[in-house]
């Protein structure tokens, strides 16, 4: 286990960000949701083992303007992920593992930058 003592609010990096504005600049990441169950065992003793997990993740951009001041939509990237994996012990000197994971993405408003013109700056 390691921990970290700061001594001044400038030594901590976090704090020291936020004091600075961080947090609420243009574009910032307003919400992260993350959701990752994972399950994993022996199916023959000592021998061959399994694990399998799943996540849901949703983050937002907020507060996302062009170059002559006009709003953008916000940024929401949302995507499941699913993992799973089979490692096989046959001797004390060979292992096996196969897996595979499958992480499709799915991002709205990612393309509009403060380069976008006003006209395409909108969800209407």
């Amino acid at each position: 286990m390691q921990a970290t003592n700061y001594t001044t609010i400038a030594d901590d990096p976090v704090t020291s960000l936020q004091a600075r504005g961080l947090r609420f600049q243009p574009g910032a990441l307003d919400k992260v949701y993350d959701f990752n169950p994972g399950y994993g065992g022996p199916i023959l003793k000592d021998r061959v083992f399994f694990y399998a997990s799943a996540r849901y993740s949703r983050e937002a951009k907020w507060n996302r303007f062009n170059k002559v001041g006009t709003s953008l939509p916000d940024e929401v990237r949302t995507g499941p992920e699913f993992y799973g994996k089979v490692t096989a012990v046959p001797t004390m000197a060979h292992q096996l593992t196969v897996g595979f994971r499958n992480h499709p993405n799915h991002v709205e408003h990612a393309s509009l930058n403060a380069d976008a013109a006003p006209g395409v700056a909108s969800d209407a």
